[in-house]
């Protein structure tokens, strides 16, 4: 269609994962679920989404369709690219490149492999919200103190901070370190955050049995396996 170009399809015997390119452009002012569509396409919004393409059939090129041959090409978004204003490419697979992947969907290891608050992690992301007030903001942006100081040291380390007011709303950045109402986050916003500025702050996880049961009382949602043997251990 307009504004639309892909590769060539192309058949093959056997199973080798057919792989295509597609470009395309997104219109001024289209947008999704309240937000320009650019901004879902960069944050990788279609990456897996099912692609399915069909070929129209008309008698010279413009005329309407006269016939529609389904299904010429089915599989997934593996990646997409921006290309420019506007422009981006999408990097389409068939479903038979599962079978290039080097190791297995699923991986038995002690840590929980689920993000935290996700659907699988179920821990209620509201429930842990801790809202704060900015008292002190270092010269480079990395050290924060917060007006709550009321949690162990380092209940929020690999959690994460969200500005909710001035220079730096809606900026958000993970959480390295803290203790004492005070905490260091990985990487500075790109403009700076003021004293008295009002943040949210979520504790962060690492993944271990021991945390998800005493910082999170959620183990009824542990993904891990904990438990495994070493490899070394002899029956």
């Amino acid at each position: 269609g307009p504004g639309i170009n892909r590769d060539k399809l192309v058949y093959r015997m056997g199973l080798e994962a057919d792989k295509y390119k597609l470009t395309f452009q997104v219109a001024p002012g289209f947008r999704y679920a309240g937000a320009d569509f650019v901004k879902h396409l960069n944050a990788g919004l279609l990456n897996s989404a099912n692609v399915q393409i069909d070929e129209g059939v008309a008698r010279n090129p413009g005329d309407a369709l006269v016939g529609i041959i389904p299904s010429r090409f089915m599989g997934k978004i593996a990646h997409t690219k921006p290309m420019g204003h506007r422009t981006f490419q999408l990097e389409l697979r068939s479903p038979l490149s599962a079978f290039d992947a080097d190791f297995p969907s699923t991986v038995y290891e002690p840590q929980c492999p689920h993000r935290l608050f996700d659907g699988y992690c179920r821990a209620s992301e509201s429930a842990y919200r801790v809202e704060a007030t900015l008292t002190l903001v270092s010269f480079d942006g990395l050290y924060m103190g917060i007006s709550r100081n009321d949690h162990p040291q380092n209940h929020f380390a690999l959690g994460r901070i969200r500005f909710r007011s001035g220079a730096a709303s809606l900026f958000e950045r993970h959480i390295k370190l803290s203790l004492n109402g005070a905490i260091e986050i990985v990487e500075a916003p790109p403009i700076l955050p003021a004293v008295g500025d009002q943040v949210y702050l979520w504790p962060g996880c690492d993944k271990g049995l021991d945390t998800c049961r005493s910082k999170f009382n959620n183990v009824v949602n542990f993904g891990g396996f904990p438990f495994i043997p070493l490899p070394e251990t002899a029956a």
